[in-house]
């Protein structure tokens, strides 16, 4: 395995965990997060300042930005060139990758290594985990129960619970 490209990997996932979806809607709407409500800046504090329209999309941001550099270094070196496409090495360069990315939402460097809770990005780690792996079905089931748990009591952390205690038993 070839150390630099794990450490690329990181880095890539990390400089995308840095971008935060939720300021960045708010800011298109003339409110600052950080002073409003929580004051974090998460899909959480975006939904109750902004309402559920926007938190939805803050989520997906926040999603993506852990999703999409674990998709660029997959092809980049897991697919391309690596001398071994298939098995634990493809598996290292998704989980550096995904591991960075959440770090980056949790602790940005540009705000005193302050950042968000790291729910939404660590779901887009599930998520990229579970496709690029294969289990697409627990990814189908856990999205149904993640969303309907939410919807239904209203409370983030409710649904991120649900999803682990399935996982468990799945």
């Amino acid at each position: 395995m070839i150390y630099w490209q794990l450490a690329l990997s990181f880095i890539i996932g990390y400089v995308f965990g840095m971008f935060k979806t939720g300021p960045v809607l708010a800011k298109v709407r003339g409110i600052d997060l950080s002073q409003t409500g929580s004051g974090n800046t998460g899909m959480t504090n975006t939904m109750r300042a902004l309402g559920k329209k926007v938190g939805i999309w803050a989520f997906v941001g926040d999603t993506l930005k852990v999703i999409i550099p674990v998709f660029i270094t997959y092809f980049l070196f897991a697919k391309s060139g690596h001398p071994y496409p298939h098995g634990e090495h493809v598996l290292a360069f998704i989980i550096v990758t995904a591991f960075g990315g959440v770090l980056g939402d949790m602790f940005p460097f540009y705000n005193g290594f302050k950042g968000g809770k790291g729910v939404s990005s660590t779901s887009g780690m599930i998520l990229a985990i579970l496709f690029l792996t294969g289990d697409w079905k627990f990814t189908v089931l856990g999205l149904a129960v993640f969303f309907s748990t939410m919807f239904i009591t209203r409370y983030v952390s409710v649904g991120s619970l649900t999803l682990v205690a399935l996982k468990k038993d799945y």
